[in-house]
């Protein structure tokens, strides 16, 4: 295999989670944050309506978090890359800066509530998957 074609090739998850975010569209992207905003205020709301019938039904909120959480990330990637304001960078303004620090948080928060989305995701097929083998 030559050296170009290793180098396209996923290594772990974060070149994987990369590769993917950066060869999707800004509108997929979009419709990603979107529809897992959506997804988990809906849930929000309806957890508050009737506690005892949503609480069963908490996994469905998972998938939709997670796609949530990398259309948001994939966002403030793209907004990071083309923001001038590079640590160090004389020419950039402190709102500049200021704004390339909200997004470095923004992106954070992102990974954080993906990786809690597939933890948990992965939690929940161990317990079904063990609950009945076990029992």
């Amino acid at each position: 295999m030559t050296e170009r074609a290793e180098s396209r090739d996923a290594r772990d998850l974060r070149e994987l989670w990369y590769q993917y975010a950066r060869a999707t569209s800004d509108a997929r992207l979009a419709a990603l944050a979107a529809v897992g905003l959506v997804g988990v205020v809906g849930f929000t709301v309806l957890l508050f309506l009737d506690v005892t019938r949503v609480a069963r039904w908490w996994p469905l909120v998972l998938p939709v978090a997670f796609a949530g959480a990398f259309g948001v990330w994939g966002i403030a990637d793209r907004e990071i890359a083309s923001s001038p304001g590079a640590p160090g960078d004389a020419k950039a303004g402190s709102d500049q800066n200021e704004a390339r620090r909200g997004w470095l948080l923004v992106r954070g928060t992102a990974s954080a509530v993906a990786g809690a989305a597939g933890i948990a995701a992965m939690l929940e097929v161990l317990r079904v998957g063990l609950g009945t083998w076990i029992s």
